[in-house]
């Protein structure tokens, strides 16, 4: 790839700006010709493509190390469970050992269950969310909804691969 990126880009709007509203064919052919446009393009859809296939990997990765760690972590709970099993056989509230110091203790009681219909009032949250969905329809119906600003939409870049 040849020349900096800016540099073809003023090249691309240089010619452009010349040949007008030209028969497409013709601007295409010209900036083919004259630039290194489309070999750029070629060269940042090949990176992207690069990086797409880094990021699924990436996430294939950590989707693997996610079960790993679920797994360590169910060990390390059976471990632990196995430990206060033999803190509970020996009677010990704490035992000092050369790994660590071990030490049973009580647990604050917790929430097991609730039953939602004798639940007084007081206890319930009440949240208040906007709801895009209905001002989209309301202002796709043409109407004002005061407090919405929009946006200008801007460009959207579509890359198909198949």
């Amino acid at each position: 790839m040849s020349g900096s990126l800016q540099f073809t880009l003023d090249k691309v709007a240089e010619l452009r700006a010349l040949l007008g509203d030209a028969d497409p064919d013709l601007v295409h052919d010209t900036l083919e010709g004259q630039t290194d446009v489309f070999e750029i393009m070629d060269w940042l859809l090949a990176k992207l493509g690069d990086e797409e296939g880094m990021e699924e990997a990436i996430s294939s990765r950590l989707k693997a190390l996610g079960e790993r760690k679920s797994a360590c972590q169910n060990r390390q709970q059976r471990l632990r469970d196995a430990l206060l099993a033999c803190m509970t056989a020996t009677g010990e509230k704490s035992l000092r050992r050369p790994e660590a110091t071990v030490t049973m203790g009580n647990k604050k009681q917790g929430i097991q269950s609730i039953d939602e219909t004798a639940l007084p009032e007081v206890f319930f949250k009440v949240s208040r969310a906007v709801s895009r969905s209905a001002i989209n329809e309301a202002m796709a119906k043409g109407e004002t909804v005061p407090g919405v600003m929009l946006d200008n939409g801007g460009v959207t870049l579509t890359v198909r691969r198949k």
